[in-house]
């Protein structure tokens, strides 16, 4: 690692399909999160005293499950992944120190301290497209 980094990310794709993700927080980055991962067909429960009218949605239209309700220790039970998306500090490193000691993936949005993985969205797609292009470039494996 070159001096002053703190993480060194490794570029991976993940099947999410059928896996549990558990969503922290109900705000709109939760919400983002949320769709992002439904996109890539992973069962998604938010967990949330309060969440926007669009994971309500989600919630009526039975796509996702929904714990109305804050974090408690032993909420990831068997995640795959989880997403921590709230103001709270506290449960941000909550939520972190939980799913290390589980191995489970977890991503605090802007804190990449508290992450283990990072979360690209909808939004950085084409960020992730062009990386992958130049990668492949660069092994000379592109088509």
């Amino acid at each position: 690692m070159v001096e002053g980094e703190t993480h060194r990310y490794c570029p991976a794709v993940l099947d999410c399909v059928g896996r549990l993700a558990v969503v922290i927080g109900g705000g709109s980055v939760a919400e983002r999160t949320i769709r992002t991962l439904l996109g890539h067909g992973a069962d998604v429960n938010c967990i949330a005293p309060l969440v926007t009218p669009g994971i309500d949605d989600l919630v009526a239209e039975g796509r996702i499950t929904h714990e109305d309700r804050g974090y408690v220790r032993g909420d990831l039970g068997a995640a795959f992944l989880a997403i921590s998306a709230t103001d709270s500090v506290e449960v941000d490193r909550a939520v972190y120190q939980e799913a290390e000691g589980q191995g489970c993936l977890v991503h605090v949005p802007g804190a990449p301290e508290l992450s283990n993985f990072a979360l690209l969205d909808d939004a950085d797609e084409d960020w992730s497209r062009e990386r992958g292009a130049a990668a492949a470039a660069a092994s000379g494996t592109e088509d």
